[in-house]
C-alpha cells in the first residue's frame, strides 16, 4: 500500500484548494496545471503537488500577471517540479469497481480479500476512497489462479509469498538472507508443484471426457440426420392439385 502520498478526487481537490470547478477547468485547458493522473474510469485525481501549483499560480496572479501571462511563463520555464514523494503516485489508478470489472469478479470478493489480509489498496483518497494500481490487478488474478487450483483463502493467506512479485520477494529476502526464508520459499514451491501436477492430471481426465462426448455427439448427429432423410423418403407425396 502506498503511504505518505495524499490523493484527492476532483471534488476533494476543489474543496482543499478553494477553487471553483470552472476555474480549475480553465487552468487545465490553458496548460497551467495537470491532474496527477486518471483512474481507469477516466476520472482525474490530484496530489499535494497540484496544491503547490495552485499556490504558485495564485502568487503570480497577486503579482499582477493575468492567466495569459502565466501561460507564457509555464510554456517557457514551467513551474517548479512537485515534491519527490508525489512522483511515486502511479499514473493509472482504479476504483474498486474498475478493479472488479477488470478481474471479472465482484466488489464483495475484493472486500472479502481485504478483510482476510490478502489485498491492500495502493492508495486512498483523502475522502477514504480506495484506489488500486496494476500491482493489485496482478495480485487479484493470482488469488483467482490459486483458488482455481484448489487453494482456500486461508491457505493462500498462510502462503502469502505466492502473492508477491517474485523479483521483489527475492530482493527482500536477499536483504535479510535467512535460511528460514529460503526454506519457506522452497516448501511453498514444492506444494505448488504438487498442486500443479494434480491439476494437470484432472485437466487430462476432463479433456478425455470432453473428446469422448464430442465423438458420441458427432455420431448421434449423424444418426439423427440419417433418420430424417429416411423419414422424408417414406413420407407420402402430396396429391396433385385437381384442375
Amino acid at each position: 500500500m502506498m503511504s505518505g502520498t495524499s490523493i484527492f478526487s476532483k471534488e476533494e481537490f476543489l474543496k482543499r484548494a478553494e477553487l471553483a470547478a470552472e476555474e480549475l477547468s480553465r487552468w487545465m485547458k490553458r496548460g497551467l496545471m495537470l491532474a496527477a493522473g486518471k483512474t481507469a474510469g477516466g476520472e482525474p485525481y490530484f496530489t499535494k503537488a497540484q496544491l503547490e501549483v495552485v499556490a504558485k499560480i495564485r502568487t503570480l496572479l497577486e503579482l499582477g500577471y493575468d492567466e495569459s501571462g502565466i501561460e507564457k511563463i509555464v510554456r517557457k520555464v514551467g513551474l517548479p517540479a512537485p515534491e519527490k514523494g508525489d512522483l511515486k503516485v502511479p499514473q493509472k489508478l482504479m476504483t474498486i469497481g474498475d478493479l472488479a470489472q477488470l478481474c471479472h469478479i465482484n466488489t464483495r470478493a475484493i472486500n472479502h480479500w481485504e478483510e482476510k489480509g490478502l489485498l491492500d489498496p495502493e492508495a486512498r483518497s483523502e475522502g477514504g476512497f480506495r484506489l488500486y494500481g496494476p500491482a493489485s490487478v496482478k495480485r487479484c488474478k493470482r488469488i483467482l489462479d490459486l483458488q482455481n487450483v484448489g487453494y482456500t483463502l486461508e491457505q493462500i493467506r498462510s502462503m502469502s509469498q505466492l502473492l508477491a512479485d517474485p523479483q521483489s520477494l527475492a530482493t527482500e529476502i536477499k536483504q535479510k538472507l535467512r535460511k528460514s526464508d529460503l526454506q519457506t520459499w522452497e516448501e511453498q514451491d514444492e506444494r505448488l508443484k504438487t498442486r500443479i501436477g494434480e491439476v494437470r492430471v484432472s485437466v487430462k481426465r476432463l479433456e478425455d471426457l470432453w473428446k469422448q462426448r464430442i465423438r458420441l455427439l458427432s455420431g448421434l448427429k449423424a444418426q439423427y440426420a440419417r433418420l430424417e432423410r429416411e423419414a422424408k423418403k417414406k413420407s407420402p407425396k402430396p396429391a396433385p392439385a385437381k384442375a
